[in-house]
């Protein structure tokens, strides 16, 4: 009787173990590692600097609800440069350009970043999304979106009044 009981014992042990294993690996909880990415402010035309903090925060949420990619906050880097370099130029914090913005990344040895434009006209919004490895520059997920209203496109809407498919490209 003793014996059964052990051995029982030993048996759920070994299957609780199996699957804590591999629930390890593929679960929603998993140990594997993202690519770390970096959204810096998109290169605007026609909105404020209030619009693209929206449009940049915006981003950065549905970038990480992909749950691709583990996201550094831009603010984080803000605040990083502020420290270590309080006197030196604003351009590591809204570059200017995909080349200095992959420089930035690559000095904070991120593994991904992501480089953005956004602009209004006339009657309609768009935001172009590009995520790039720092390694080699290469693009890795790309999106163009469009929408009526830069209220639209934060509610995630088209211009068709369809959602948006950004988490889904990107």
């Amino acid at each position: 009787m003793k014996q059964k009981k052990l051995r029982l014992f030993g048996i759920l042990f070994i299957i609780v173990f199996a699957v804590e294993l591999v629930l390890c690996f593929y679960g929603p909880f998993a140990f594997t590692r993202k690519a770390t990415v970096i959204l810096f402010p998109p290169f605007a035309s026609g909105i404020t600097d209030e619009q693209k903090e929206e449009v940049t925060n915006f981003l950065e949420r549905e970038i990480a609800l992909t749950n691709s990619y583990s996201i550094i906050s831009h603010s984080f880097i803000a605040e990083y440069f502020i420290r270590t370099d309080p006197d030196g130029s604003r351009g590591k914090i809204a570059p200017d350009n995909y080349t200095e913005a992959h420089e930035i990344a690559r000095e904070l040895d991120l593994e991904r970043f992501a480089v953005s434009t956004a602009w209004e006209n006339n009657s309609r919004f768009q935001v172009s999304v590009t995520i790039r490895s720092v390694r080699d520059g290469k693009t890795i997920r790309n999106g163009r979106f469009h929408s009526d209203t830069m209220e639209n496109f934060l509610a995630g809407i088209g211009p068709d009044g369809e959602p948006l498919d950004i988490q889904e490209k990107l």
